[in-house]
């Protein structure tokens, strides 16, 4: 609806902004209504959107947790969320799958960021299924690793610590790179705050 029936945003904006809010840590569907908001309304969207889209949210989850926390909760609640907690799964394998598809099309002309892509995706999978918590690790390290990737200097040595250097001009031009760099700053900072 962003992108195709009002126009806010063109398809390409709006993966990047997705693909930023996903890296940072918090929920990522909030980040990205208040991005949207930011789009149509500049600062005063910010503020509209933000509280259309959490307010709810927040009286939806008190009034379940009066519910939840009551000294017996009746079976058909305790039933609910126990299919809610299940569902979770299964949303976020739908979710992956309908951008897998779009994601692939992008890189299939070239055999080396095919490989790339490819070996980020089983990184992903393994991470998740081995590691659980700390896939976030795995993902960050992925992006780190593209972003290194791309701007790694020519010549026969490869990867040096020169290559990070490569990043400022991208990261102070702002765009994808500048959010890709600071969720890889607030993802290290809250890992480390949470260990």
């Amino acid at each position: 609806m962003v992108v195709d029936r009002y126009g806010w945003m063109d398809a390409r904006e709006f993966e990047d902004a997705n693909a930023a809010c996903n890296l940072l840590p918090g929920p990522a569907s909030t980040q990205l209504s208040i991005f949207c908001a930011y789009r149509v309304a500049g600062p005063a969207g910010v503020i509209v959107g933000g509280l259309g889209f959490v307010v709810p949210a927040v009286l939806l989850v008190l009034a379940l947790s009066l519910l939840f926390l009551s000294s017996s909760p009746p079976l058909w609640v305790r039933g609910a969320g126990a299919g809610a907690g299940a569902a979770v799964a299964a949303v976020a394998v739908q979710a992956a799958r309908g951008l897998l598809g779009p994601s692939f099309d992008r890189v299939r002309e070239d055999r080396a960021r095919t490989a790339a892509w490819l070996a980020y995706l089983l990184a992903g999978i393994a991470a998740a299924a081995l590691i659980g918590p700390y896939l976030v690790l795995v993902l960050l390290g992925c992006g780190l690793l593209e972003l290194v990737r791309r701007h790694r200097p020519a010549g026969p040595f490869g990867f040096h610590w020169v290559a990070f250097a490569a990043l400022a001009p991208a990261v102070s031009s702002g765009g994808i790179a500048a959010l890709a760099w600071t969720a890889v700053k607030v993802g290290a900072l809250s890992f480390a705050a949470g260990s």
